[in-house]
């Protein structure tokens, strides 16, 4: 069972968190295509970077909450999960 205060927690959320925040902003945003129009975006690699950069956002919340209530190793799971979508971020915006 994990601890509330966890890196393991904070890491899981920050993996899961920004999925949620892409369906969620591809779901309101307004555009014909809507959710099944996500496969064209394979031919726009700076689209896909800036929509995993719109789901990161999603982290803010969880990041700040585990923060007030002084939790510091979830927020640093937060955060570990955060570097590692910035990854393939960085690799998708200047390599292809």
């Amino acid at each position: 069972m994990l601890r509330s205060d966890s890196k393991l927690l904070g890491l899981l959320l920050g993996l899961v968190l920004p999925l949620v925040g892409i369906m969620l902003f591809w779901t309101v945003a307004p555009r014909p295509g809507g959710l099944t129009d996500i496969t064209a975006l394979a031919d726009h690699p700076d689209v896909v970077s800036a929509v995993i950069s719109i789901g990161l956002l999603a982290n803010l919340p969880a990041f700040f909450i585990f923060y007030r209530k002084k939790w510091d190793e979830s927020a640093r799971g937060v955060i570990m999960a955060t570097f590692l979508y910035a990854v393939p971020i960085v690799y998708i915006k200047f390599m292809l």
